[in-house]
């Protein structure tokens, strides 16, 4: 098949939507799938992926590309790039990488119209049942993450307790995680520490609220580490600290710590549950004082939790790249013969 891929950011940016669509555009072309992507990312690098990507096209470009596809894959609704198809028709397939309502099952004008979008398609799919608003309609596919990077490695220390991996923002909690720590008994946290990986707008904002909140010496700032340098680094530590202030939709990161052995402690009501299952903790979304008594509880008694190994990796299976690709594979085909 020809298969269109709509992804509005892309490699070489690195997020959740990014990463789901690099690793499907690459399954799909290795399975002898002739792939096209197309973005509004812009990027001058050579990034000798084995498709061709658009970056930022024409419109003229992005209706060539639409009339030589055979299915179109939109990994999270983008009209800016998706219009066109009002006026060509073409089987498409629409994943929902993000809340179109509120959680009070409002939706704004903008929500509204992506959800009628979503429902035109031809399949639909969702990453978390969290996020999806029509069950009786819309298929869940959890997002898959690099098994082939994240997985065991021998002769690695996990001699440290937090990790904190994402993206220094303030949507990502990094503030009230912060917080909370400060906020647990210096007798209980002194010997431990918080590592920060990744970097963003709120990096030297952070380093001023350690410095304010008197744990300095407890928060180590790490960087950008990406491939098997990360996991490698993820293996160091005990726990793996999720506290989105936002609805997160899924949650790759806590399977990439789960994946080294962390074990996650992510916030509640939004589809990080659905991704670390019953292998991890929960605390109230946006509670500091919530994920203060979690963190508390977890360093008091460092045996809490022990699940059997096998269980874990049987819970990861279903999220490995083979195992989600297929299924998208398996509903492209789908469309396509409809």
């Amino acid at each position: 098949m020809k298969i269109l891929l709509f992804s509005y950011r892309f490699f070489p940016f690195v997020g959740g939507i990014e990463t789901v669509s690099k690793l499907v555009a690459n399954y799909l072309t290795d399975r002898g799938h002739e792939v096209r992507v197309v973005t509004t990312t812009q990027s001058d690098s050579n990034n000798d992926l084995p498709y061709i990507v658009l970056y930022k096209p024409s419109v003229i470009k992005i209706l060539k590309t639409i009339l030589w596809a055979d299915v179109i894959l939109e990994n999270n609704p983008c009209l800016s790039l998706s219009w066109p198809l009002l006026f060509i028709p073409k089987r498409r397939v629409t994943v929902i990488h993000g809340p179109l309502q509120e959680e009070n099952g409002k939706s704004n004008a903008l929500q509204r119209i992506k959800k009628w979008w979503v429902l035109q398609a031809t399949r639909a799919l969702s990453c978390s049942n969290e996020i999806n608003f029509r069950k009786d309609k819309i298929d869940t596919i959890g997002n898959p993450y690099q098994n082939d990077i994240f997985k065991p490695y021998s002769g690695i220390k996990r001699e440290s307790d937090f990790v904190f991996l994402g993206r220094l923002v303030s949507e990502k909690g990094g503030d009230l995680m912060l917080e909370a720590f400060a906020s647990v008994p210096n007798s209980i946290r002194k010997e431990s520490t918080v590592t920060l990986i990744g970097n963003g707008p709120e990096y030297e904002k952070l380093k001023d609220l350690a410095r304010q909140l008197g744990i300095e010496r407890n928060i180590l700032f790490k960087g950008v580490l990406q491939g098997e340098e990360l996991a490698r680094e993820l293996h160091k530590y005990r726990y793996i600290l999720v506290p989105s202030l936002s609805r997160e939709a899924f949650g790759i990161v806590a399977l990439e710590g789960m994946a080294c052995g962390c074990v996650p402690i992510v916030a509640d009501r939004c589809g990080l549950e659905e991704a670390v299952g019953r292998f991890g903790f929960t605390f109230r979304r946006g509670d500091s004082s919530s994920l203060a008594q979690m963190i508390n509880s977890v360093l008091t008694d460092h045996e809490k939790i022990r699940s059997d190994s096998s269980e874990i990796v049987s819970h990861l299976k279903q999220f490995e790249v083979e195992s989600v690709c297929q299924k998208y594979l398996d509903t492209i085909k789908n469309a396509y013969v409809k």
